[in-house]
């Protein structure tokens, strides 16, 4: 009787044992199962998923970084704040860095990104799911380097989203523009002056003259220019921009330059004002017939307080009709100062003229000879 309790006993654990792993296999299968379900459906999510680098480009001097990146698949992203975001680059030191990103919903910091905008290619805003990167719709990323990025050295962002998908790209740090001329400008009374390259000219490494834009930030009060308060270099190389005087006040007006992505300045162009010469004597000169009359400066004198003897011409405009003058229809103060003019002929004679400083003009007056026989 015992021995056939004892195989009753056995029995039932084995049944019992049987039956508990028989539980565990379908509880094993059934996790596999599961298991492998999430697993296509990562997949799934995985190769639907796609990110393609659109651009990149520095500013701020090199020290800020930003990338464009589209959502090319059909999976819509978010949880940024478990993206990976790395930047490899050399520094302006020559020291390589390679730099991971911690994503941030502030104004980033050092080693900190945030999203700029959500946007449409066009560059308009999202157009559903707010705060969400859909499917054909872009992510705008600033990220602040620890220090300036070098120039023309790759700079390569990678970026890697929660579900593994990698990407990036590289470029170059945008080179700054660079203003190599600005010089005073000056203007006669009510006059006008054309300001070329060789008063206002901007130089840029990685762009042409109709992409350097000037922006007026402060206008001119004593006067007008001849284009709007944006113009380009190239404006400034076709001689389009000209400064128009009103009264005889100084001016200025400041400026920045720009590149489309970095701008200079501001800075301040100054507009002096040319005071026009003056006649101070016209005494007209006398002498015999078929002897040179010399008209020195004691007959004949212009002066101005902002330009020399040898910057102010005069023009003959009526010349003399009985007789000529040595120098011919144009010369200057300083010529008649070194005793250099004289008229020639046999009878009274008076020729017309006008002065200028290459500024303003002043004229016509009358210098008259008179010959004895």
């Amino acid at each position: 009787m015992e021995t056939v309790f004892a195989a009753f006993i056995v029995f039932m654990i084995l049944l019992t044992g049987a039956l508990t792993l028989g539980e565990s296999m379908i509880s094993a299968q059934e996790e596999i199962a599961a298991s492998w379900q999430e697993m296509e459906s990562r997949w799934d999510e995985y190769t639907r998923t796609a990110l393609e680098f659109v651009s990149g480009e520095t500013f701020h001097s090199g020290d800020s970084v930003r990338v464009t990146l589209q959502n090319t698949g059909t999976t819509s992203l978010a949880d940024f704040d478990q993206w990976d975001a790395i930047v490899q680059y050399e520094d302006v030191f020559n020291r390589r860095r390679i730099e991971w990103y911690a994503f941030t919903d502030d104004a980033p910091q050092i080693s900190d990104w945030a999203l700029e905008a959500l946007q449409l290619p066009s560059g308009a805003p999202e157009a559903h799911g707010v705060g969400v990167l859909n499917s054909g719709e872009q992510a705008v990323v600033v990220l602040l380097l620890p220090a300036p990025a070098a120039e023309a050295v790759p700079i390569q962002v990678t970026f890697s989203t929660p579900n593994g998908v990698i990407t990036g790209g590289q470029f170059t740090r945008n080179a700054s523009p660079m203003l190599d001329t600005l010089t005073e400008l000056i203007v006669g009374v009510d006059g006008s002056v054309l300001i070329s390259p060789q008063h206002l000219n901007a130089t840029d490494a990685d762009n042409s003259p109709d992409e350097l834009v000037y922006t007026v930030t402060a206008p001119p009060t004593r006067g007008n220019l001849s284009l709007p308060v944006t113009f380009t270099q190239a404006d400034i190389d076709a001689g389009l921009l000209v400064y128009q005087q009103v009264g005889a006040d100084p001016d200025q007006f400041a400026f920045t330059v720009s590149d489309g992505q970095e701008s200079i300045g501001a800075f301040v162009m100054r507009v002096l004002v040319s005071q026009p010469p003056q006649i101070m004597i016209n005494l007209g000169a006398s002498g015999d017939a078929n002897m040179p009359i010399v008209i020195t400066n004691s007959l004949l004198a212009a002066d101005d307080p902002d330009d020399m003897a040898a910057g102010l011409r005069y023009s003959v405009i009526v010349p003399p009709v009985s007789g000529y003058l040595n120098l011919g229809s144009s010369f200057t103060q300083g010529q008649i100062d070194a005793g250099l003019l004289a008229y020639y002929g046999g009878a009274s004679d008076q020729f017309q003229y006008t002065v200028t400083d290459g500024k303003t003009t002043v004229g016509p007056f009358t210098f008259v000879i008179t010959v004895t026989p």
